[in-house]
């Protein structure tokens, strides 16, 4: 819950610092070009690990129904 609220607040703020807030220069535009990039990457990344993770237990999940059918007989 405190998570939610915290994203609604930094959505919020980051929203009126983008469209109203002080005006923003070049400057925004190179930390943007620095840093759109990199978080691409790192969520990509993230996203290849969840994936594989989910994936591995999916497997795993299929492997020990298998062997619980196996015992009962």
């Amino acid at each position: 819950m405190v998570a939610l609220i915290l994203g609604i607040i930094a959505a919020l703020v980051g929203i009126f610092l983008f469209a109203g807030g002080p005006t923003w220069g070049p400057e925004f535009l190179v930390v943007l070009k620095g840093f759109i990039p990199p978080a691409l990457i790192l969520g990509g990344i993230v996203a290849i690990v969840a994936g594989v993770s989910s994936i591995k237990d999916k497997i795993a999940e299929k492997k020990a129904a298998k062997e619980k059918k196996e015992e009962k007989k």
